[in-house]
C-alpha cells in the first residue's frame, strides 16, 4: 500500500477507542497484512496472528484470552511439536515468532487438556527459540508485523519450572 500508517502503529488505547473498533482495526490488518512467514500448513500462521492479535486486544481491555476450537487447533500443533522434532524444526523456521505465540496461546489448552507435562516440553520450545533469537541479536525485533505475545506471559515458563529461578532482591520469594 501507499504511505499511509499501519494499523499497528496506533497503540491500544483503552479509554479512548471501544475494544469492538480496536479488534475490527487490528483483525483486519491481521488478516490482510503481510504474514512474514512462509505459509504452511496452509492457513496455519495466519490464524495464529489472528489470534495472537485477538489475545493482545482482550488482554489489553481485561477481556478473557481465547479459548475456542481455534485454540484447540493450535494446541493440537504444538503438541504435534513437542512430540516430532521434525515438525518442530520445521515450524520454527518456517515462522519463529509465529510458533513462540502458539505456544503462548496453546499452553493452558494443553496444560488443561493433555497436561503439565505437555505443556512444560512446549515451553521449554519456546524457551529455545527467545534464547536463539536474543543470542543472535533478533530479539526483540525492532519490528514486526506480529503482535508479540513472548514476555507477555513471562510468569509461565517459571512456573512451569522451565527457566532459572526468580530471585526477589536475594529472598527465597
Amino acid at each position: 500500500g501507499g504511505g499511509g500508517a499501519s494499523p499497528l502503529d496506533g497503540p491500544l488505547s483503552v479509554l479512548e477507542e471501544p475494544m469492538g473498533d480496536a479488534m475490527a482495526r487490528l483483525d483486519t490488518h491481521a488478516h490482510d497484512g503481510p504474514l512474514a512467514c512462509e505459509e504452511t500448513p496452509d492457513g496455519f500462521w495466519r490464524l495464529v496472528k489472528v489470534m495472537s492479535t485477538f489475545a493482545n486486544v482482550s488482554r489489553s481491555y481485561g477481556a478473557p484470552a481465547p479459548s475456542d476450537e481455534r485454540v484447540a487447533i493450535l494446541a493440537k500443533s504444538v503438541r504435534a511439536w513437542v512430540e516430532s522434532d521434525s515438525a518442530w524444526r520445521a515450524s520454527k523456521a518456517a515462522c519463529p515468532v509465529g510458533a513462540m505465540n502458539a505456544i503462548v496461546l496453546a499452553a493452558p489448552r494443553l496444560d488443561r487438556d493433555v497436561g503439565e507435562a505437555t505443556a512444560r516440553a512446549a515451553y521449554v520450545l519456546h524457551q529455545q527459540v527467545l534464547e536463539e533469537l536474543t543470542t543472535a541479536g533478533k530479539w526483540p525485533p525492532a519490528f514486526s508485523e506480529w503482535p508479540l505475545l513472548s514476555g507477555v506471559q513471562e510468569h509461565s515458563p517459571r512456573l512451569l519450572g522451565v527457566t532459572g529461578r526468580h530471585s526477589c532482591h536475594g529472598t527465597p520469594l
